[in-house]
């Protein structure tokens, strides 16, 4: 076989039946040192190995040595590189594809298969210590505390049940934010009633030593007291409620008793110091912590104290002779014969609450019932009460100051009815302009709501038929009311058009 020196292309059988050719560099692929005959030999032994690999796969192919073309190829032909698979980029890592277990179709490596049940099997985890997992729940943050606790306190002061917000509240990871929860209820009451304002208290009451510490409570005011400058920009009041919400808290062992006596000498805000003042004054009173229950003008107390039994026996006895249980003179009988000073303390009660001004209508709320929770005829009675004495001294103030301590804005229309039917039945022709410039003071000031104020006059309106049974002018008594509050713009064109008339009932 005649072979050029220069190049040597190899002819390989393909597998689909096919040849292709096979591009040798002999300059790449063979030594220069060696002769002609050794680099012949080393030609045919290199394509018998790659025949053996073909005949391998491919059982059918036809012998290497019936299909061995030699054809001459140039030195540095650009063909030479065609079928050069080598990586010539530099950007090879070296390493073998699939951690050595490459190929074409092949997923590589299997992966490592422990078996736990094995002694030989060491736990990498085991040797430091038993792995145990549990399920954390992430503290709220300030925005989340209060979206979720505002709605349950507010939805406290409808309801009033402490051990419902005591099961909400267990049920939050507040962590280094319970001191929050006095926080927030103190502030939300400020801007509320004096009801609201009891109910805290007696919510700090029943949260401390459950959900709460003194610390917390403790924490919560020091708070308070840093943001007084900014709550009174929107309550005025709020120094002197502050203060007292600190004396009851110290009353009822919510804060340490000590809590003022660390602001001695330490206080550079007036707002502060006139808080801190009033919570003293309240405190040094004589029997100042036993009247804390009514620090906010509820009445009743609704605390547990031993030495309020004289004084609620004495509100027992002052109230059963205001509704006829007791003799009027029960008391007289007493009169020189006590010696015991617990009896003089109860009757003594007694004697100044029926004695007071109006003292016994004002028992019917002795034990400090009030809004929603009273009886309707209790109700009528105080509106009727508040009109009479209204009619008597005009002071509109007065009247208005009486009707929110009611707490009833559902029931406001009650009293437009009451007020109307008392100007229409009224034999007194000021009494109609008394009355209206009432009705048009507690529209201006928006203590009565347009609603509350038409649902009052369409119920007189509704009623006309059995007032003129009583009332023999009824009809021009009303239409004459109705056009005076029309003028005075009390009320709407619309509801002064509805107002009945005794020639439309005529016909």
């Amino acid at each position: 076989m005649h072979v050029d020196s220069k190049a040597i292309t190899v002819k390989t059988p393909d597998l689909r039946g096919a040849r292709k050719a096979r591009i040798v560099d002999p300059e790449r692929d063979w030594l220069p040192s060696l002769d002609r005959e050794q680099q012949e030999a080393r030609l045919r032994a290199k394509a018998k190995r790659r025949q053996r690999k073909s005949s391998s796969r491919d059982s059918g192919c036809e012998s290497f040595s019936e299909n061995v073309d030699v054809v001459v190829v140039r030195p540095g032909s650009p063909t030479i590189r065609v079928f050069d698979r080598k990586c010539r980029s530099g950007k090879s890592r070296g390493l073998p594809k699939k951690g050595g277990s490459g190929g074409k179709g092949v997923w590589g490596a299997p992966p490592e298969v422990y078996d736990l049940e094995d002694p030989s099997y060491e736990d990498e985890d085991a040797q430091e210590g038993e792995t145990v997992y549990e399920t954390v729940v992430l503290e709220l943050d300030g925005e989340e505390f209060n979206k979720t606790v505002t709605p349950i306190i507010q939805e406290y002061f409808e309801h009033g049940d402490t051990n419902e917000v005591l099961a909400l509240l267990e049920g939050l990871t507040l962590g280094r934010r319970k001191y929050e929860i006095p926080f927030l209820a103190v502030n939300l009451s400020l801007d509320g009633k004096a009801s609201h304002r009891e109910l805290t208290s007696c919510l700090l009451t029943n949260l401390v030593g459950k959900c709460l510490s003194s610390r917390d409570v403790a924490v919560a005011f020091d708070a308070l007291l840093e943001e007084l400058p900014e709550l009174i920009l929107d309550t005025p009041a709020a120094p002197q409620m502050l203060g007292q919400f600190i004396a009851r808290a110290i009353a009822d062992h919510v804060l340490p008793a000590d809590y003022l006596e660390g602001y001695k000498g330490k206080v550079d805000c007036d707002h502060v110091r006139v808080t801190l003042n009033r919570a003293a004054v309240l405190l040094s009173i004589k029997r100042g912590r036993l009247r804390l229950d009514n620090v906010w003008g509820v009445g009743g107390g609704q605390r547990p104290v031993k030495e309020l039994v004289k004084e609620m026996l004495g509100q027992f006895i002052a109230r059963a002779i205001a509704d006829h249980v007791l003799p009027a003179d029960y008391l007289e009988g007493y009169k020189g014969k006590v010696d015991c000073d617990h009896v003089r303390v109860t009757l003594n009660r007694a004697a100044v609450l029926l004695s007071i001004k109006r003292g016994r209508l004002r028992l019917d709320n002795v034990w400090g019932v009030g809004g929603g929770q009273r009886p309707v005829k209790e109700l009528v009675k105080e509106m009727n009460l508040l009109l009479e004495e209204y009619l008597f001294s005009e002071d509109a103030k007065e009247a208005e100051r009486c009707v929110r301590e009611l707490e009833v804005p559902h029931f406001h229309h009650e009293l437009v009815y009451e007020a109307v039917v008392k100007a229409v039945e009224s034999m007194n022709r000021e009494s109609p302009k008394r009355i209206m410039k009432l009705l048009k003071s507690f529209w201006e000031s928006g203590l009565v709501t347009a609603d509350q104020m038409i649902q009052g006059f369409k119920r007189v309106f509704s009623m006309t038929q059995d007032l003129h049974l009583d009332i023999p002018n009824c009809y021009p008594a009303l239409e004459s009311f109705v056009e005076l509050c029309y003028l005075e713009g009390v009320i709407s064109k619309q509801l002064h058009d509805h107002c009945p008339t005794e020639q439309g009932i005529n016909s």
